[in-house]
């Protein structure tokens, strides 16, 4: 077959199989289908046709809801898995809080590691007596986290399925993402409208949900679900595309991704032939040093944006990822101050609902709340007699915390609480009222509280607008993103994979996701030197087919050298000729 003929085939082949899809009459059905392949083009057709708003539109990540939402809000209800069961959680538990610190603060009371509530959770081990025990104290601060809000929703849908609403369709998108806890609720919706789901075990990466693609596999051969495929990879190049299939194989043949759904994944012709002719190899630069990394990224960064006149700042997708652990995150971005003002800042881990100014919040509103007084007492510790633990203690009993905490403890907050519940105050009142609470608190909880009730701070508004065109991400933190120049940086072995000797599926899983994200150029970048110690290129890295890799041995003095020569000798340097 030539390339008219391979095209005029892929053309026709793909829209047989879509509309396939489209003119299916089965109301469960249940898409398998590699990165780029087409599936929110698929899910708006669906919705085109469905002549109506009554659709919903689930996803697991954030990132990919706001795309999707932007593409088919006129068609659909388009929510996070989390919002949807959110909602309907605030309407059966009147009263209650969803708070992300609830993990936590349980796990101290109850002296248990936080991540195993978690695990209880997707795994649905209600029988567990530390399931039970969370239950309990979760009633006790009538408040619940993302996990147990959705086991108590699912337990209420199971007693009365008229509190979701009925929708025409119910497209589900990245359900290898989803746990067992989630997937059981995820059956309930096939109660309330035609279902269609969407999914890729190739992509399931995410350790922490317990599934990594289990719960995919088995909907995909139980037979109450029609299968349907998408084959054509209409976001990469043809090399890209290839490498995947290269790992796949060899990731198969040394007896990983037994149990992977056998699907066709090839590069549509008929989109990427300038692609393919523009980007025919995969780069593969071996870094010399972590040193030699951050200079070859801030000058051919650098030259990628001021060069490249198509992005723009409204673009919904970046122009260039940096894909790597976060090890590597926190080594380069102290080192990549040239194209720092390009990067897009990453958000605060630190878990806003564990301060005190939240537990304040929350006694304004109820100053017996057993949640809020727990949450000052985790940042305004007791010590001596009674101690924080001892409070505790007794409070696991049943009894409410404003009744066992001391009174002076208690007084000074409540103090504190009235004197802030005041919004009128002067200049003159809330610099005396800065002066008490800096009298009755530490300094980190006195400037918190400032910040939060006071000295309010709006300025983020200003810079709520920007895009950058770069995004330096995890492997996992790479999902639902694309771009046009993807740098994956720090592959060797003991990174990714962790062990060579026991590599995991899902860390196979994470190297295709990182390759997939590639709309032109995909460097790879090993490094050999890493604080003193020399390590492996990956594992990975040798099942790539050669003769579609470049690779390419660059040291921080080479850099330099086509650093201080012009553009033109710099691009040469690292020209896709072989």
């Amino acid at each position: 077959m030539n390339k008219e003929e391979l095209i005029a085939f892929q053309e026709r082949d793909s829209e047989e199989k879509i509309n396939e899809i489209l003119n299916s009459s089965s109301s469960k059905k249940i898409i398998v289908a590699g990165p780029g392949t087409g599936k929110t083009y698929v899910f708006t057709l669906i919705l085109e046709r469905s002549n109506s708003k009554q659709n919903l539109v689930i996803s697991f990540i954030n990132r990919l809801i706001n795309d999707l939402e932007y593409k088919l809000k006129d068609y659909a209800k388009v929510v996070t898995f989390h919002k949807f069961c959110i909602h309907i959680f605030y309407s059966q538990f009147p009263g209650w809080k969803i708070i992300t610190c609830l993990n936590e603060i349980i796990s101290s009371d109850l002296n248990i590691d936080k991540n195993a509530f978690d695990e209880l959770f997707h795994k649905m081990k209600d029988s567990d007596k530390n399931f039970n025990a969370f239950m309990e104290r979760s009633s006790y601060y009538k408040a619940a986290g993302f996990n147990d809000s959705i086991y108590r929703v699912l337990q209420k849908v199971l007693d009365n399925p008229e509190i979701i609403s009925n929708f025409e369709n119910i497209l589900i998108d990245e359900f290898q993402d989803f746990s067992e806890l989630e997937v059981a609720f995820i059956h309930q919706l096939e109660k309330h409208g035609k279902v269609l789901i969407v999914g890729d075990d190739d992509q399931a990466i995410y350790q922490s949900k317990y599934d990594l693609g289990k719960s995919l596999r088995t909907l995909y051969n139980c037979g109450s679900y029609t299968n349907f495929s998408l084959p054509y990879c209409r976001r990469c190049p043809k090399v890209i595309v290839n490498a995947v299939k290269d790992i796949i194989e060899n990731a198969q043949s040394h007896n990983h991704l037994k149990d992977r759904i056998k699907k066709e994944y090839t590069a549509f012709e008929p989109s990427t032939q300038e692609l393919n002719k523009n980007y025919p190899k995969l780069l593969v630069y071996n870094m010399a040093s972590i040193d030699a990394t951050a200079t070859f990224l801030n000058h051919y960064i650098e030259l990628i944006i001021t060069s490249d006149l198509n992005w723009n700042n409204n673009n919904n997708e970046p122009l260039i990822l940096i894909i790597g652990s976060k090890l590597y995150y926190n080594y380069l971005m102290k080192h990549l101050s040239e194209i720092s003002k390009y990067i897009e800042p990453r958000s605060k881990e630190e878990n806003e609902d564990l301060k005190i100014s939240k537990g304040y919040e929350l006694l304004m509103k109820d100053n017996e709340s057993n949640l809020g007084w727990r949450i000052v007492l985790n940042n305004d510790k007791l010590r001596g007699h009674p101690s924080n633990k001892e409070i505790i203690k007794e409070s696991l009993n049943g009894k409410n915390l404003v009744d066992i905490l001391p009174a002076v403890y208690k007084a000074k907050h409540l103090e504190l609480l009235a004197l802030l519940s005041n919004k009128n105050m002067s200049l003159e009142e809330n610099d005396k009222l800065k002066s008490k609470i800096k009298k009755k608190l530490n300094n980190e909880l006195s400037d918190e509280i400032i910040s939060h009730f006071i000295d309010i701070n709006i300025s983020t508004s200003e810079n709520s607008n920007i895009s950058y065109p770069v995004q330096f991400v995890t492997y996992q933190g790479a999902k639902g993103l694309a771009a046009d120049y993807v740098f994956i940086v720090g592959v060797n072995d003991g990174v990714i994979p962790s062990n060579p000797s026991d590599i995991k599926d899902f860390e196979i899983c994470e190297f295709i996701v990182a390759l997939t994200r590639t709309r032109k150029k995909c460097i790879i970048m090993p490094i050999k030197n890493v604080n003193g110690k020399t390590i492996k290129p990956s594992t990975f890295l040798s099942w790539l087919n050669e003769k579609e890799v470049e690779r390419n041995v660059l040291k921080k003095e080479h850099i330099n050298s086509g650093i201080k020569s012009n553009k033109a000798d710099f691009m040469n340097l690292l020209s896709n000729s072989s």
